[in-house]
């Protein structure tokens, strides 16, 4: 799974000025994957990897 994000991070100071915040990246993406495996001893048991 892939997910993006965009973004503006703003404060307004005591002036009434808007300035960047230091988190202002303006995106942000992920990525996640995975998978799923089965014991072949115990049926009943799933073993899931997430990365």
């Amino acid at each position: 799974m892939f997910t993006a994000t965009l973004f503006k991070s703003e404060y307004r100071d005591a002036q009434g000025q808007w300035h960047n915040s230091r988190h202002d990246r303006r995106y942000i993406t992920n990525i996640l994957g995975g998978k799923e495996y089965t014991s072949l001893t115990f049926p009943n048991i799933a073993y899931r990897i997430e990365y």
